[in-house]
């Protein structure tokens, strides 16, 4: 058994993380406060059960450890004074039940499924076994995915698909080597900007890319220039309040009025980049002049490092994240600029459906697997195969199977998603015959449909497809 009952506190910067593991019961019954950036809090009850007695409040800046709950046998209770807040941005599934603490009395048995969002107050003993059995079942799928990690993502009739992860830090670079992803799709370099105390300097920016490009160990990297505003706030940088932020002064919007920012962090990356390919992408674009002027600022970095005498990477590659649907009409004016460009399923998913993703009443309204969805997204894959500039995908969407199968359907054949997805997404892939979904899509896409889920599970179901 493990009792907790000496208020816990993980300080900001913590490298470490805290891991609980009892043979029996997991028992809190003082505050747990995680403020770190780094740090993630893991409580594992192999034969018991786990109560959380106590406040746990979650409250990491960027939120890249997680916090897992792990009963194997027993129950996951918490007190009527037992809150769980989590606040992170890069971490795990941010799950808010409103009101369940008035449903619940002291050491009422809660399940919550993190993977269906749903919470389960006081269940049956039915249910509870077959939950139980659900975790055994989950860790021996975990164990059969780690079996894929040096398997390539090759469909059954040939089609190799690109299997990326999303990072963000320093710290989630192992997770690239041990997931067997080909490379890193998207990182988030504003996460860096976020942890410092002030604007990181010019030789800051240099020795934490490459460190990212040392550790990638050859596989590419595509960075994303800072991607500041909205939920992503810089403590240091004055920004003005806005009524909708999400569609407001961010992203590169903020970097191109703020020039010296931009080149700053395109001097640090071509610098830190010298001697290998570095591969840049331009978030929020709207229209072409954005990308000209992002490009142009890259070209003067350029001249001013040649001119000083420095080395420059053995290729630059630009691209830019298609994720506002202004720019789907504009593809034929835009790719021919361009070196690859991607898409950004979370941004491009709200705005195409004037839905806020963060608002907890539009969950579920609108389905990324509709045919206006996945027609937007077909629409941009024929575009970039008619001017052969390659097109991924980066965003939640990519790391579920069925969304990932729709994707794939669609020909999407690059796919950026959190490094857990990788086994499950790739056991998918290599059981799916691409050409036959996609003439099992196609005509799909033109019907009134609100979604096409029920379909494409009917299908996997009848071709053996793993998900």
């Amino acid at each position: 058994n493990i009792i907790l009952s000496s208020p816990l506190t993980i300080a900001v910067g913590s490298t470490g993380s805290l891991a609980l593991n009892a043979a029996n019961n997991v028992t809190i019954s003082a505050a747990i406060v995680n403020n770190s950036v780094l740090s993630g809090i893991t409580m594992t009850s192999i034969g018991g059960s786990i109560a959380i007695n106590n406040t746990i409040t979650y409250s990491s800046a960027v939120g890249t450890g997680a916090f897992t709950l792990n009963s194997l046998a027993g129950n996951i209770t918490s007190s009527i004074a037992g809150d769980f807040t989590y606040a992170g941005i890069g971490g795990n599934t941010t799950m808010t039940a409103a009101g369940l603490i008035d449903l619940v009395d002291t050491g009422s048995p809660v399940i919550i499924d993190g993977g269906t969002g749903e919470i389960f107050v006081r269940p049956s003993k039915d249910l509870q076994k077959a939950y139980a059995e659900k975790v055994r079942f989950y860790a021996r799928k975990q164990a059969r995915f780690a079996t894929l990690r040096d398997t390539p993502a090759v469909s059954k009739d040939g089609i190799k698909i690109e299997l990326n992860i999303n990072a963000g830090l320093i710290v989630d670079l192992p997770h690239l080597h041990e997931s067997g992803a080909d490379g890193i799709g998207l990182y988030r370099s504003e996460l860096h900007f976020m942890m410092a105390q002030r604007f990181p300097r010019l030789a800051a920016q240099i020795k934490h890319y490459a460190a990212v490009i040392e550790q990638a160990k050859g596989k590419p990297v595509t960075f994303r220039t800072l991607d500041i505003g909205a939920d992503k706030v810089l403590p240091y940088l004055r920004q003005p309040k806005e009524e909708n932020p999400a569609m407001g002064w961010r992203s590169i919007r903020m970097s191109l009025d703020r020039p010296a920012l931009l080149r700053l962090q395109i001097r640090g990356l071509l610098l830190a980049a010298a001697g290998t390919p570095l591969k840049i992408m331009f978030p929020m674009i709207a229209d072409v002049e954005e990308y000209r002027r992002a490009r142009e600022a890259v070209e003067v970095e350029k001249d001013f490092l040649l001119r000083h005498g420095h080395p420059l990477p053995s290729a630059i590659i630009l691209g830019v994240m298609i994720e506002i649907p202004a720019l789907i009409w504009q593809l034929d004016q835009l790719l021919p600029l361009v070196d690859f460009a991607s898409i950004g399923s979370n941004d491009l998913m709200q705005f195409l459906f004037a839905s806020d993703r963060g608002n907890p009443r539009l969950a579920g309204r609108y389905d990324p697997l509709s045919p206006s969805a996945l027609g937007a997204m077909r629409q941009i894959v024929e575009k970039s195969i008619q001017h052969n500039k390659p097109v991924t995908l980066c965003g939640e969407l990519g790391g579920r199977p069925l969304e990932a199968m729709g994707l794939v359907g669609i020909g999407l054949v690059s796919i950026s998603m959190v490094p857990s997805a990788v086994g499950p997404v790739k056991a998918m892939v290599r059981s799916l015959d691409q050409a036959k979904l996609w003439a099992f899509i196609e005509p799909l896409l033109k019907s009134p449909l609100h979604s096409i889920r029920p379909e494409l599970l009917e299908f996997a179901h009848r071709n053996g497809v793993a998900l």
